[in-house]
């Protein structure tokens, strides 16, 4: 658009001469790289001549300066960028696309944010479900009103780091997730979601799926609010990656995969 807007300027400021058209250079031919200057034009109309395209950084990008912020977490552009690629795979399933596009910019909030668009508490749906399931299991009857109450009261709030990660629920789901597909019983939160520099950016991307599976899986079980089953979403999870792996450009990236979690 700038582009076009440079021309149209140019083109009433000078009057058009046609003797002049066998002379003039055509656009394809400006912007190639292999004419002299045209690499710099190209970079100044892009604007990534610009200064502050040159010293981009994740850190600018208010969305995911918050997120990580909120996660506690230190953002590795490389990492975060390959992270941010999720959604652009074709290959993926749309629902899950739209997930990794929410995340990205940060539109994936708990009940502490919906609590001021909709008649939701802000208390932690899986945290309610274990609480009222222990009470009933101990007293062998639904709690009273003023009983669930004082329990509502000492749940805690649902915004985004507890539902993606401080949630005891959630922490002990991704655990049992990762046991069942990897054989291992620790997850970093560090490598949960930003993900590990691998020998390809590909591999980076493919741990990266998984852990975003992940999270989705449990998200939609929020959603519907029930307990999510580690089972169900470790299967998913395999099914997935396999379906990937089938792939010409994707095949023998399992196995490195596994190498690269269990490292």
């Amino acid at each position: 658009m700038r582009l076009r807007s440079d021309v149209q300027f140019l083109i009433r400021k000078y009057e058009f001469n046609p003797l002049l058209t066998s002379k003039a250079k055509k656009l394809s031919d400006f912007l190639s790289e292999i004419k002299k200057g045209s690499k710099r034009f190209r970079q100044i109309m892009s604007g990534r001549g610009s200064k502050s395209y040159r010293d981009f950084s994740l850190d600018s990008v208010w969305p995911i300066r918050t997120l990580y912020e909120q996660l506690n977490l230190p953002i590795e552009n490389q990492l975060v960028s390959i992270g941010l690629s999720i959604w652009k795979q074709p290959f993926l399933d749309l629902d899950f696309r739209q997930y990794a596009f929410k995340f990205a910019q940060g539109l994936i909030h708990g009940n502490t944010v919906v609590s001021h668009f909709a008649d939701v508490d802000r208390k932690c749906t899986f945290c309610k479900i274990v609480s009222k399931s222990n009470f009933i299991t101990e007293n062998d009857r639904e709690p009273t009103d003023q009983e669930w109450e004082l329990m509502i009261n000492a749940i805690q709030d649902e915004n985004r780091p507890h539902i993606l990660w401080d949630c005891a629920v959630v922490q002990q789901c991704i655990k049992n997730v990762f046991n069942a597909l990897w054989g291992t019983r620790e997850v970093e939160k560090q490598e949960f979601f930003i993900g590990k520099l691998a020998s390809s950016n590909e591999l980076s991307l493919l741990f990266q799926i998984s852990n975003m599976l992940i999270r989705h899986k449990i998200w939609n079980y929020k959603l519907a609010g029930i307990l999510p089953k580690y089972g169900v979403i470790a299967n998913t999870v395999e099914d997935v990656l396999g379906r990937i792996c089938t792939k010409p450009d994707w095949r023998g990236f399992l196995p490195r995969l596994r190498l690269l979690i269990t490292a």
